[in-house]
């Protein structure tokens, strides 16, 4: 005889629900793969090449350091009038 009082699942209700949430996580995962793959599609599609994309202005090009930079680097250290073409170009900033 069963109690008035039964709690708890029995294993086929419990085998259901899972069944239940497979087939849930399932469609789920097939949605999301397919999802990804046009992601991937439109994205591949879309690539630009380095020479379409504009450089960014930086600090140094809107200040003209630039140019100050690579005459600097031009600049050789051992010579005496380099030195003081050195001292002229950072007396600027």
């Amino acid at each position: 005889m069963i109690s008035p009082i039964q709690r708890g699942f029995t294993i086929v209700e419990a085998v259901i629900i899972i069944a239940i949430i497979g087939v849930i996580g399932l469609v789920g995962y097939v949605a999301y793969n397919t999802f990804q793959k046009q992601a991937a599609n439109e994205s591949s599609s879309q690539v630009s090449t380095a020479s379409d994309v504009p450089e960014a202005p930086t600090i140094e090009s809107k200040s003209g350091l630039d140019a100050a930079s690579a005459t600097i680097d031009d600049i050789n250290l051992d010579d005496e009038s380099d030195l003081s073409q050195l001292d002229s170009e950072l007396d600027t900033f």
